[in-house]
């Protein structure tokens, strides 16, 4: 069961979707965050959703939805990791 499981993850991450999705779309400069931090969690944002659209999705295109879902959340994350300027939000 687990070897079927490992072939499946397998032929999933050859398939051209994928790489399209990882290399270009994701990678777009106007849609990613900017942040060190919000790049971490907007990677694993998108490996998560595109992971489970695979799984329990009747679509082939987990990777597209994952990218369109994880580019709404964008505005979010660069909210939350957005560091604060020097100096500011200290104590009076």
């Amino acid at each position: 069961m687990k070897f079927v499981v490992v072939c499946y993850v397998i032929a999933a991450h050859i398939e051209k979707t994928f790489f399209l999705g990882a290399w270009f779309m994701a990678t777009d400069y106007v849609t990613s965050p900017i942040t060190k931090r919000g790049q971490i969690v907007y990677g694993i944002c998108l490996g998560v959703l595109t992971g489970l659209f695979r799984l329990f999705g009747g679509s082939a295109e987990g990777v597209s939805y994952a990218i369109i879902i994880s580019n709404l959340l964008v505005p979010l994350i660069e909210k939350v990791t957005l560091p604060k300027p020097f100096g500011k939000g200290g104590e009076k």
